[in-house]
């Protein structure tokens, strides 16, 4: 749960588990990349602290809601 501390190390985590899920990096038009990036957002959206969940709430894609999140903590150089 990323509770607004420590986001180098929850970033670390969480692309650990989205590669284990193999939910890294879909941007084609294919169906099934994109139940993918939904459920890779699913995931991003299930381990933010509510506090934080509304800065990503309108985001359409999990790279959307990473670079929000980016933005917001500061962390460069941990592309999803």
């Amino acid at each position: 749960m990323f509770t607004g501390e420590y986001f180098d190390h929850w970033v670390i985590k969480m692309l650990t588990f989205l590669r284990v899920k193999d939910l890294i990096e879909y941007e084609s038009n294919n169906p099934h990349d994109e139940v993918c990036d939904v459920l890779a957002l699913n995931f991003i959206k299930q381990v933010l602290d509510d506090n934080f969940l509304c800065k990503i709430e309108k985001a359409t894609t999990s790279k959307e809601a990473w670079k929000i999140l980016e933005a917001e903590f500061g962390t460069k150089g941990s592309d999803m």
